[in-house]
């Protein structure tokens, strides 16, 4: 009764993830607005770090902080699930650790290999770049041997550089962007929030009939029937019979 309509449900809210995606609202705020009440927030909880820092670090809980904040905290995950940057002059994002929009897990590199680089002085996106080579065809990246980093790291960095490619990322004049991947507009609201939390219940993909069946102009009884039918759980002989051993066994229908 809780699945979405467009999943094959009834569209009745479950009410704790409505209830998170309500409170996660407040993480994206602390994300996007710079208003009275964020700066109080970021100068009390999260400098002198950069919010950046504060966002990719996995311990963000402080036993001396409010209730409230360490709510927000909670609520906060929901944000994290599909923070993803929107790669402009590739400055602030990081190398293996950031992840970008259309990336998969291969954005991710070993710690071994993300302190390698970070000897070397290499850790925004921008730094591997390849200025001057790239084409209409796709962003140039340099290699391994380019970055002159150990040979024993050269086959992760190629994977690396492959994602890259895939995803067509290219570098441009404009400031990177944090934006909500799982929205269509890429800006989070607790709409988008409750499906990405009940999507995560491992309901499939939705029939071609789910989400044009209550859109149909009639009764709502009537599409309530219609539903009952089309997943086979209106009480006919037959589906008595599968289930209880009543009845003939057939529809007189």
């Amino acid at each position: 009764m809780a699945r979405p309509k467009e999943w094959g449900g009834w569209g009745i809210k479950d009410l704790n993830a409505f209830t998170a995606s309500l409170e996660a609202k407040v993480g994206w705020k602390i994300v996007k607005l710079e208003n009275l009440w964020t700066k109080i927030v970021k100068r009390k909880y999260i400098d002198p770090s950069p919010l950046e820092d504060w966002i990719r670090n996995p311990e963000k809980k402080d036993g001396k902080v409010s209730t409230i904040w360490k709510e927000t905290i909670e609520a906060f995950q929901v944000i994290e699930q599909g923070l993803s940057w929107k790669v402009g002059n590739g400055e602030n994002i990081r190398i293996g650790r950031d992840p970008w929009v259309g990336c998969s897990e291969n954005f991710a590199l070993s710690p071994g290999l993300i302190r390698h680089l970070a000897s070397k002085g290499i850790v925004y996106l921008k730094q591997v770049e390849k200025i001057g080579a790239s084409s209409i065809w796709g962003q140039a990246w340099k290699s391994g041997e380019e970055l002159n980093i150990h040979p024993h790291w050269w086959d992760e960095s190629e994977a690396f550089k492959i994602e890259l490619s895939r995803t067509n990322v290219r570098i441009n004049d404009e400031p990177d962007q944090l934006i909500w991947a799982h929205a269509d507009t890429g800006s989070y609201s607790p709409k988008y929030g409750y499906k990405f939390l009940m999507s995560k219940k491992g309901w499939g993909d939705p029939e071609w009939w789910e989400k044009s069946l209550w859109k149909l102009k009639c009764p709502a009884k009537a599409k309530t029937f219609f539903w009952c039918i089309l997943k086979k759980k209106a009480p006919t002989w037959d589906i008595l019979q599968s289930r209880y051993k009543q009845g003939p066994g057939r529809c007189a229908l």
